[in-house]
């Protein structure tokens, strides 16, 4: 796919419904937006669960803590996760014990747990495989979701009274160089997420 290519599909629309399409070309953006924030931050968490980025080191929980969510009726509440306080211990001898550390967990953990985190100067990170493929599985999310939204914001689809998706796939300039790149991206996202999310 080339500059030309892109700029063809927004000079020359194929169909005279260009203003309904308006809606859909912004959903499209704001989801490559979204998409490539949230990729940045599933191959960061990747890259700290394996160990590639940030100080390793042992967190041992003293205690935790329930973080509560008040629903919109302000009657029922929920767990999201837990906050554990502890003490982390870097790997490397030369640098000092965070006796004061905080943990954020998913699950409830008992005192003297002790955890091999991954610290990136403001958080620590769970390190290990199922960390590490969770956040992999989530890149490859993104993957599908950018695409979505690169298809969106080529044709416009996205919208509630915008075009339908037949109209857009049909109607999609330079079609047959697109529809396989899109599908090939797509898929590769798919497949990606499917089976690093059944190795969890």
């Amino acid at each position: 796919m080339t500059w030309r290519t892109v700029l063809t599909a927004f000079a020359r629309p194929r169909d005279r419904d260009t203003p309904r399409r308006l809606p859909g070309r912004f959903f499209g953006l704001v989801l490559i937006a979204l998409s490539l924030s949230l990729g940045v931050y599933f191959i960061d968490q990747a890259l700290l669960a394996t160990g590639n980025r940030g100080t390793h080191g042992t967190f041992t929980v003293v205690r935790c803590t329930e973080n509560l969510e008040t629903g919109h009726s302000g009657r029922s509440t929920r767990i999201q996760g837990f906050t554990c306080s502890g003490t982390f211990r870097p790997a490397d001898s030369g640098t000092s014990p965070d006796p004061s550390a905080e943990f954020h967990s998913q699950s409830m953990r008992e005192a003297g747990d002790e955890i091999a985190v991954q610290w990136d100067g403001t958080f620590y990170t769970r390190t290990g495989g199922e960390a590490a493929l969770s956040a992999v599985t989530g890149a490859f999310v993104t993957l599908i979701t950018l695409t979505a939204g690169a298809f969106c914001l080529l044709t416009g689809f996205g919208s509630r009274w915008g075009p339908r998706f037949s109209d857009c796939w049909e109607l999609m300039p330079s079609g047959a160089v697109l529809r396989p790149v899109f599908l090939s991206f797509a898929g590769v996202g798919v497949i990606g997420a499917v089976v690093f999310f059944c190795l969890q």
